[in-house]
C-alpha cells in the first residue's frame, strides 16, 4: 500500500471524521405540508428503547424559512411511556437570538436549528415510546415551519457512571 498517495489520506480522513460523529439511534423527520403547521396537525414519533444502561441526548431539528416571522415557536410535547405513563410539557423552541440572528445553519431561503430537548438523560423502561408534538402558538396555522426531526443520540456513557459523576459535582 502506498501511504504517499493523496487518495489514501482523503479516505482515511473521511473515515476518521465519520467514526467520531454522533450515534443517532432515532432520526425521524416529519414534513409540514406547504410550510403551514395547523393545530390539528400533530407530529407523532414512535421509537423503541432497548438499553436502559446508557445515557442519551434528545434533539429536535427544526427546518424553517428564512422569512419565519417569530423568534421562537411554542410547542406542546406529549410523551407516552411503555407502561402507559404520560408526561406533558410546553416548550419554546428558540429559532433566533434576541438580536434576530437565526440559530443553526441557513442555506438559501432555508434555516435549520438543532435544539437540545434533553442532554444526559436516560430511560428507565425498555419498550416502545411515543412523542407527540403540537404547535402551540397564538396563530393557526404557523407559516414557515417546513420540517421537524426528532433525534436520539446514544452516548458511550453508562447511566451509573453518569449518576456518580453528577452526584460528585453537586457535593
Amino acid at each position: 500500500m502506498n501511504f504517499k498517495n493523496p487518495l489514501f489520506f482523503i479516505i482515511a480522513f473521511t473515515l476518521l471524521i465519520s467514526a467520531c460523529g454522533p450515534h443517532y439511534i432515532v432520526k425521524d423527520y416529519k414534513e409540514i405540508k406547504d410550510g403551514q403547521w395547523y393545530y390539528k396537525d400533530s407530529l407523532v414519533y414512535e421509537f423503541t428503547i432497548s438499553d436502559t444502561n446508557k445515557v442519551y441526548n434528545l434533539y429536535l431539528d427544526v427546518t424553517h424559512s428564512d422569512t419565519f416571522n417569530f423568534q421562537n415557536v411554542y410547542v406542546k410535547l406529549h410523551t407516552l411511556f411503555p407502561q402507559t405513563q404520560k408526561l406533558d410539557q410546553q416548550l419554546s423552541l428558540e429559532l433566533a437570538s434576541k438580536a434576530g440572528v437565526w440559530n443553526g445553519e441557513c442555506s438559501g431561503k432555508t434555516c435549520t436549528a438543532l435544539i437540545a430537548l434533553q442532554q444526559g438523560t436516560f430511560f428507565n423502561q425498555l419498550g416502545k415510546y411515543k412523542l407527540t408534538i403540537e404547535q402551540f402558538m397564538r396563530t393557526d396555522p404557523v407559516r414557515g415551519i417546513n420540517k421537524i426531526g426528532f433525534l436520539i443520540e446514544k452516548t458511550e456513557v453508562n447511566k451509573s457512571s453518569y449518576l456518580k459523576l453528577k452526584k460528585k459535582k453537586t457535593q
